[in-house]
């Protein structure tokens, strides 16, 4: 496992959601790996992000303690 996992994210989040978060972590220089399959063609194809939390998060300090102090108090989110 290299990267951000999105397979899961397609039942929370809206397709314009997925859209808007894949097309922002394009823009602080991720890239994916994408599931190539007939079935994966026409729906959601990106296996996982290749950056770091780090990274995704626009290299904010304020942003990374908060994002995994959520993981921490929410389990299961």
């Amino acid at each position: 496992h290299d990267g951000i996992g999105v397979v899961d994210g397609k039942g929370i989040l809206s397709d314009e959601q997925l859209d808007y978060t894949v097309n922002r972590l394009y823009e602080v220089g991720a890239n994916v790996k994408r599931a190539y399959s007939s079935s994966a063609y026409h729906n959601l194809d990106i296996y996982q992000l290749n950056t770091t939390f780090y990274s995704a998060v626009g290299n904010s300090d304020a942003a990374y303690l908060l994002a995994r102090a959520i993981q921490i108090f929410a389990p299961g989110i």
